[in-house]
């Protein structure tokens, strides 16, 4: 589990008022090797 500290709710909205890059390519980064390490 990852918390992204400064971050409100829909961060990974490209172009929303609360977007925040690094953050949400890190969140991405991190689900997509979870959905290869379970569901291969």
């Amino acid at each position: 589990m990852a918390f992204y500290p400064g971050t409100y709710h829909a961060f990974a909205t490209e172009g929303g008022p609360v977007y925040n890059e690094a953050a949400a390519k890190d969140a991405w980064e991190r689900t997509v090797n979870f959905f290869r390490k379970y569901l291969g």
